[in-house]
Parts: structure tokens; sequence; C-alpha cells
């Protein structure tokens, strides 16, 4: 068994926009296309890690039922994860 911790990715400010992040829907403090674009980075280096080196995980195939994330109810951490 493995436990990983992670703070959420790259967000903006809080009242302006540092990242000029260019997605419409983006509000303030939420993760910008950085922050999620980190994470996505950090999920292959994961994969890497305790698939392909440790052999921890199922090399053939993605089992849902292998991983459990849990992330607070703020959606800045929802989409580090979904990342």
């Amino acid at each position: 068994m493995v436990y990983e911790i992670s703070r959420h990715g790259a967000r903006g400010g809080l009242n302006l926009d540092y990242f000029n992040e260019t997605d419409p829907r983006w509000r303030p403090g939420e993760l910008t296309s950085m922050g999620k674009r980190q994470h996505h980075l950090m999920g292959g280096e994961m994969r890497r890690r305790y698939m392909v080196k440790n052999k921890l995980l199922d090399l053939t195939q993605y089992r849902p039922s292998e991983v459990y994330v849990r992330s607070t109810d703020i959606n800045r951490t929802i989409e580090s994860a979904l990342a």
C-alpha cells in the first residue's frame, strides 16, 4: 500500500490573474491550466514509479479499484485529483 500526498496545482491569485489565464470559465483562486498540467505530469511520474518501477499496480490495464483518491470539497483540489 502506498500513500501519496500532494497539494493542488498552481492557482491564480484571489484578485488578479497573474498567470494570464485565457479560459473564460476560470475564476480567481481556481486551478489554472498550468496547475492542471502540473498534476498531469505528476500523474505520469506516479505511474512510472508505482506501475513500472515497483510493480505495485497492474501494468497491462488501469483498474480503478486499485486507486483511491481523496480530496476536500473545493473545486481546485478536485480538479487536481482529476488531472
